[in-house]
């Protein structure tokens, strides 16, 4: 074989390789028809006060411009050498914009670091229940509770509508167990909203999409019987992204320690495109691995009710 011929092997190798790629991860805009993308939101997490990864992730968002933010937790932390409310503001006042129109379309979970934080106890705080009248103080912080439709007075559990979608913010923490009085409250809330519209569940705990406790189990089967969408979890500090049914499961990873991203959903008529990002909020992130060592995917597409799909990001 010459080297001409060689060449012109190497050519349709690659065109075939491309092809089989491109035929079996479409484009999201190739792979069904969801219709046109009308608004968007972000989720992030565990930025733990101020850091230059969770800088650079507002000053992506703000160019997105989305209708929502979604902090899952750790917002703050306990030291003051790591990062208060006080400098969690600066950063948004310097890298997102005014801090009260922050707060009209932010939406956080308590995570451990919120409970500790407002009733200063160091970590963990062995020997005792957590503090979740301490741990819900941020939500008074950021005027939560005037921007909801319902609020868990008794657990601190959150629903709020915007638009097509429903959302449900559940207190469960990485110290925080689910107790009977949420499943019920979730029960409620998942009855009221029926079929009218897409649904999101999230909590701050890096597992508690896991059924492990009867609490959590019951949950699930609620999120199950009631045709849940997306479950969002933090805490772990890791991205994740399964499918388990017609429900995707997301860990948002975090914008200060260990994977630093943050996640797109683009709303369209009829699913959502997710998409993980670098802080920079261009470059997709794919530097998590599963257990058998391959690459959890960065881009996805979701039709209400259908399961996820993976696709090329664009």
């Amino acid at each position: 074989m010459n080297n001409g011929e060689l060449r012109s092997l190497i050519c349709v190798s690659i065109a075939l390789l491309l092809a089989f790629s491109h035929s079996s991860l479409l484009l999201a805009s190739e792979a069904q028809d969801i219709g046109d993308v009308k608004w968007s939101f972000v989720v992030y997490s565990d930025n733990r006060g101020s850091n230059p990864t969770h800088r650079a992730v507002l000053t992506s968002i703000a160019k997105i411009k989305p209708d929502i933010i979604l902090n899952l937790g750790d917002v703050v932390f306990h030291s003051e050498d790591y990062g208060t409310m006080a400098s969690f503001r600066k950063d948004v006042e310097e890298c997102y914009g005014n801090f009260d129109d922050f707060l009209r379309i932010f939406y956080p979970s308590i995570g451990g670091h919120e409970e500790r934080y407002y009733n200063q106890t160091e970590y963990p705080p062995y020997g005792r229940e957590p503090d979740n009248e301490a741990g819900r103080k941020l939500y008074d912080e950021v005027g939560l509770k005037e921007r909801v439709a319902e609020f868990n007075d008794e657990y601190g559990d959150y629903y709020f509508s915007h638009k097509n979608l429903h959302f449900i913010m559940l207190y469960r923490s990485d110290e925080w167990e689910f107790r009977d009085g949420q499943v019920s409250w979730l029960r409620n809330i998942l009855e009221k909203i029926g079929s009218n519209g897409p649904v999101i569940v999230t909590g701050h705990a890096g597992g508690w999409f896991y059924p492990l406790s009867a609490s959590q189990k019951e949950i699930i089967e609620l999120m199950r019987e009631y045709k849940v969408d997306i479950a969002l979890a933090a805490d772990w500090h890791d991205y994740y992204a399964g499918v388990a049914g017609n429900m995707m499961m997301f860990r948002s990873g975090s914008a200060g320690w260990g994977d630093g991203i943050f996640i797109r959903f683009d709303v369209a008529d009829k699913g959502f495109i997710v998409r993980a990002l670098e802080p920079d909020g261009v470059t997709p992130f794919t530097k998590r691995k599963d257990a058998d060592g391959q690459i959890i995917h960065p881009c996805w597409i979701k039709k209400f009710g259908e399961p996820g799909q993976k696709v090329l990001c664009e």
